[in-house]
């Protein structure tokens, strides 16, 4: 889950209480963005998703791909 300091449409608090909600959610918060943090901190943004996914789900296709 990523928010952005700066984001009035889900402020940081609102964030929080999603995160929490969210089994072994992880909460990223932007500090130079707004609500399109994908847009205010593109490559920060890219490389932070990029990390989670590869941290959860690369390990399981690098080894079904040595299984094949």
């Amino acid at each position: 889950m990523a928010g952005g300091r700066h984001d009035w449409i889900t402020p940081v608090e609102a964030s929080i209480l999603i995160a929490e909600k969210i089994p072994d959610s992880e909460l990223i918060i932007f500090e130079k963005s707004c609500h399109y943090l994908f847009i205010d901190e593109n490559r920060e943004f890219i490389s932070r998703i990029s990390s989670f996914i590869n941290e959860r789900f690369g390990h399981k296709e690098k080894a079904a791909s040595r299984k094949a």
